[in-house]
């Protein structure tokens, strides 16, 4: 292996010729365990003379060996495989030695994928394998070399910063400790560059100066580092930048690369940051307590001066200059905030009107951008609009977010603003601000709703505005009304005429297949609306029902949006009675939809696609659930829903995997056809093959195979092989303690299930308890997953416990010589008690101890510890009635719809000299207490316990744990005195007393059965 050869083996990998770059790519593969290959790598990407594509396909392929064997790990018994590689010290070190430089000597393209190296390397490898990339980092910024050397090491510098940026304040410490050096340097460095020639060299280190302290400062202030003088600095910096001029030659620039050049970006990261300090550390009364007094500072400070120059920024979108999108949106993040205080409120409000009419009121106007992409692709039109991650950087969303806050909390504002709307309305405005008033309007729907005078006039609003605007002859002013209706939908409306007509609007637009997809799709969303919120309106629909279906699937198939399949369920949910005649039709034709979602194979719409069709599969589950009791439907939507399922798994798509095993576990949830046993080998084949992380997903439907037919499951020995050998294969595979103790609970159902089979057989019972039992012999982090193996063997104990404690004295480990033995079993299962939780677990728990204390083979412990008994049985029990206490307090609680009233409810604005207190801070509250613990919360039934079996039929006599507790003691008392003489002495009043209750609600419970 040398250079050269890889250097050519590189280059084939990029030959046209498919054949020869895939031999090339096998060469490669083969290589790349060689010690050394790392390095050649990395010498070829940084080669002088070296072909750029051979340089770009050995940094890929650089950077993916590092992603995937840089990482130390526990060599397993496969043997020196692909698992257990990992890239030789050799290798590291030379690569943790060059990796800094060559990031430095790179070009953009090379550099992008080296960053990517040294952020991996960072976070497997810093503090404690990496110190010297400190000392090279500070000896090239201490010497203000070129600017390539600074940018370089910069960026490094960045990679540090990230890997970090989430952590807690404990792991945090070395990088603050290396913080310490650094950012005193690149503040002094910035603070140098803004104050000289701003050329691009110069701008692009500021940017990545600005996004080192970003990270550094988004979601952990280190007040370590930040102090009041430091602090002052950094703010004069973003201040000063921001109020650069950008040179006249970028607006020669097209849009798109005006936006990307350095000098807004620069801009864009000072906005960002400024926003992110105010939003998180500078509101008083809404931060930690740990900010308090640095939000005071921040607020009393500079608040203001940073308000000012960004509105000064502002003025630009007034004189109808450029500024960029991402700058806009950021600047109205920040203004967003400030109108909850009230120091930077007394500015705001001197200039509300002329935001609202220069840069608010233009942006929520339909744009040329948007009449383009109508016109020219209305389904990405579409994707843009309804996409979450775009209202995150959209200076449209954030324009219409301070139109909100400012209108809803801001005394006079709403006034201001709807006088405005009227002005324009009356002037005889153009179609896109026609837009732009409606978008207003329904922007703040919510407060004109709880504001005199406005919320009495809300309704006729509606018919003078939004009516006409259903027959406007543009297609977006028809598409804004639907939305308006959205936005309104739970207003009482006094007159059911003008109700009808508006729910006959959407729809006619709804149904009519001449109409811009755009439109649909809003009216689709604000019939769904209508239907949830306004019950007259429901009842109205019902006659059109099949049609709106029909024209939903239709919308979904055209544009794949995952908000239609969200309308569909809830249109299935509500009217379930109404579904019934043609839900096989309909789920037909979802299948068909969800299977020509996913075989598109266009990339860039790969996302979207797959939410879409996680819906439409969520919306057969609904389907399913709302026909469960009509078996004959059931049966007919079960081959239909089986074509999505066994295309999922067959073709091992395993995007899908969550939610057609919920189906599959729909399906099987009442009975279990004789065609779909079929799919538990199919299940057991996508386990072992790429479907071993979906282990808790199974088990709903491998427990259904279980307990809903169980006298077919028996009697193919196959299908408790297959149940047993993955429940095995999860317990001793270090997977999770959740899947892990999913696969215990599974084998407790087997044992309690099928107890005749099991139980009496020791080699079938030894294959159930060894995997429990052996778990028990390693670490267990979890309470539960401890509590579930010992469980395992309890429940056998209920059934047969001389078998399973004779068993416990015979089974053996490969790693332990001794049996586990029943002797130290039971101190264990007696020393962990506590585990015991909800109602089943206790129930089992209580039925086991009792077995036990009546056993002929029980362990010596018993007796030495028979002081304990009772105390344990009495826990058990008083555990055992809060949780039932609390399980029937929540059968009772019965969900009331709520009515429709908006005319008590009043809008709660403040002051100008009150400040706005986050609401959320109440949430902050709830979340401080369930960290603090509430034993409440952990005393109703366990997760696992919906796994049920014949043992929680509480109406049956003979597994009810207070007969079974009483007629126990009575048997110690009859036959076996000494004992029962030594379980019962010494007992406390209170153990007394707490006896005698449960003696005598076992009592009232054998009168319930006997009569």
């Amino acid at each position: 292996m040398n250079a050269e050869n890889v250097a050519k083996m590189l280059a084939a990998t990029v030959a046209p010729e498919r054949e020869l770059a895939t031999q090339a790519e096998a060469q490669l593969e083969e290589m790349q365990k060689i010690i050394g290959f790392p390095g050649i790598l990395l010498q070829l990407a940084m080669g002088k003379t070296v072909d750029q594509s051979v340089k770009q396909a050995g940094a890929i392929m650089l950077k993916n060996h590092c992603h995937s064997f840089w990482a130390d790990r526990e060599i397993t018994a496969a043997g020196d495989s692909a698992v257990n590689f990992v890239i030789h010290e050799n290798d590291k070190a030379y690569i943790r030695e060059n990796i800094v430089e060559s990031i430095i000597a790179s070009n953009e393209l090379l550099r992008n994928q080296l960053t990517v190296i040294a952020n991996h390397i960072i976070k497997h490898d810093y503090p404690h394998k990496f110190p010297e990339v400190n000392e090279k980092i500070l000896a090239y910024l201490q010497e203000r070399a070129e600017p390539a050397k600074l940018m370089g090491s910069l960026l490094v510098l960045y990679q540090i910063v990230k890997c970090f940026e989430y952590k807690s304040a404990k792991e945090r410490e070395p990088l603050i400790m290396s913080m310490k050096v650094f950012l005193p340097i690149i503040q002094e460095m910035i603070d140098q560059l803004s104050a000289g020639d701003n050329n691009e060299a110069s701008i692009l280190l500021q940017k990545q100066i600005l996004k080192i302290f970003f990270a550094l400062t988004q979601y952990t202030m280190p007040l370590a580092l930040i102090n009041a003088e430091n602090f002052a600095t950094w703010m004069e910096i973003l201040i000063r930048i921001i109020g650069m001029e950008v040179p006249p030659f970028v607006d020669e620039y097209d849009e798109c690369d005006r936006a990307e050049s350095a000098w807004w970006k620069v801009k864009k990261w000072c906005c960002h940051v400024a926003s992110r300090i105010f939003e998180r550390y500078g509101s008083p009364g809404n931060v930690d307590e740990q900010y308090q007094e640095f939000a005071n500072f921040w607020l009393k400070n500079y608040s203001i001066k940073v308000m000012a120059v960004q509105l000064q920024l502002l003025q630009r979108k007034k004189d109808e200059k450029y500024i960029a999108p991402r700058v806009l949106q950021q600047i109205l993040n920040y203004v967003e905030t400030a109108v909850g205080h009230a120091q930077t409120w007394k500015i705001l409000k001197n200039v509300y009107s002329d935001m609202l009419i220069y840069i608010l009121f233009p942006l929520l106007c339909f744009s040329e951008d948007d009449k383009d992409l109508w016109e020219d692709d209305p389904q990405e039109f579409i994707r843009s609009k309804f996409d979450v991650f775009e209202d995150f950087i959209s200076p449209n969303t954030a324009a219409q977010t301070v139109l909100h806050t400012a209108c809803s909390k801001r005394k006079q504002v709403l006034e201001i603003t709807i006088n405005f709307c009227s002005s324009k309305i009356q002037d005889g405005c153009k179609p896109q601000e026609q837009d732009g008033v409606l978008h207003i309007i329904g922007s703040v729907a919510d407060a004109l709703m709880k504001k005199k005078p406005f919320k009495d006039q809300m309704e006729g609003m509606l018919r003078d505005l939004v009516l006409p605007a259903f027959t406007n002859q543009e297609g977006y002013i028809r598409a804004r009304a639907c939305w308006v209706v959205q936005q309104c939908a739970h207003l009482k409306f006094k007159s059911d005429d003008i109700l009808k007509a508006m729910a006959d609007c959407v729809r006619g637009l709804l149904l009519n297949q001449q109409e811009h997809l755009p439109v649909r799709v809003e009216a689709a969303i604000a019939l769904n609306q209508f239907v949830c919120q306004q019950h007259k309106i429901a009842q109205y629909m019902t006659q059109s029902l099949k049609e709106i279906l029909e024209a939903l699937l239709f919308l979904i198939n055209e544009t794949e949006n995952d908000e239609l399949t969200d309308v569909v369920r809830k249109i299935i949910c509500y009217y379930c009675e109404e579904i019934a005649p043609f839900a096989v039709e309909m789920a037909d034709k979802i299948v068909a939809t969800f299977l020509k979602v996913i075989d598109n194979d266009d990339e860039d719409t790969s996302d979207d696609r797959a939410i879409t069709a996680v819906g439409l599969l969520n919306t057969l589950e609904t389907m399913l659930d709302v026909v469960d009791q009509e078996k004959s439907i059931m049966a007919r939507l079960e081959g239909i829903v089986c074509r999505a399922i066994a295309h999922v798994l067959a073709n091992r798509i395993m995007d899908y995997y969550e939610e057609v095993l919920s189906l599959l576990y729909s399906i099987t949830c009442n009975q279990v056809s004789a065609e779909m046993w079929q799919a538990l080998e199919l299940i057991h084949n996508v386990f072992n093959d790429d479907g071993f992380d979906f282990f808790t997903e199974m088990m709903p439907c491998l427990h259904n195979f279980l307990v809903n037919d169980t006298q077919v499951f028996l009697s193919n020995p196959r299908n408790l092989e297959i149940v047993f050998s993955m429940c095995c294969k999860v317990l001793t595979s270090d997977c999770g303690e959740d899947p892990e103790s999913h696969a215990a609970k599974l084998l407790e159902c087997i044992v309690i299930q099928c107890r005749s089979q099991v139980t009496e057989s020791p080699e079938i019972l030894t294959r159930i308890l060894a995997p429990a039992l052996e778990r028990l012999t390693k670490e267990i982090k979890t309470p539960e997953l401890r509590q579930m193996c010992l469980q395992v063997v309890v429940s056998a104990m209920l059934h047969n416990p001389e078998l399973v404690l004779r068993l416990l004295n015979e089974i053996r480990f490969p790693n332990s010589p001794e049996p586990i033995g029943a002797e130290q079993f039971v101190r264990k299962w007696l020393g962990h008690i506590e585990d015991f939780t909800g109602i089943h677990d206790r129930r089992v728990c209580i039925f086991g101890l009792c077995n036990l204390l009546l056993s002929s083979s029980k362990p010596p412990c018993v007796i030495e510890l028979r002081n304990e008994m009772l105390p344990n049985f009495i826990h058990l029990f008083t555990g055992l009635k809060k949780a039932v206490m609390l399980r029937d307090e929540g059968d009772d609680e019965e969900e009331e719809d709520a009515e429709i009233d908006d005319s008590d409810e009043e809008l709660e604005e403040i002051d100008d000299d009150a400040d706005l207190i986050d609401s959320d801070n109440e949430y902050k509250d709830i979340l401080k207490d369930i960290d603090a613990g509430d034993e409440s919360l952990w005393e109703a039934e366990t997760g696992l316990e919906t796994f049920q079996t014949d043992f929680d039929d509480e109406e049956k006599s003979e597994n009810d744990e207070y007969l079974r507790f009483c007629e126990s003691m009575q048997t110690l008392d009859a036959g076996h005195k000494e004992l029962y003489h030594g379980i019962t002495e010494g007992l406390t009043n209170e153990f007394r007393d707490e006896l005698m209750s449960i003696m005598n609600l076992a009592e009232e419970r054998r009168k319930k059965y006997s009569s």
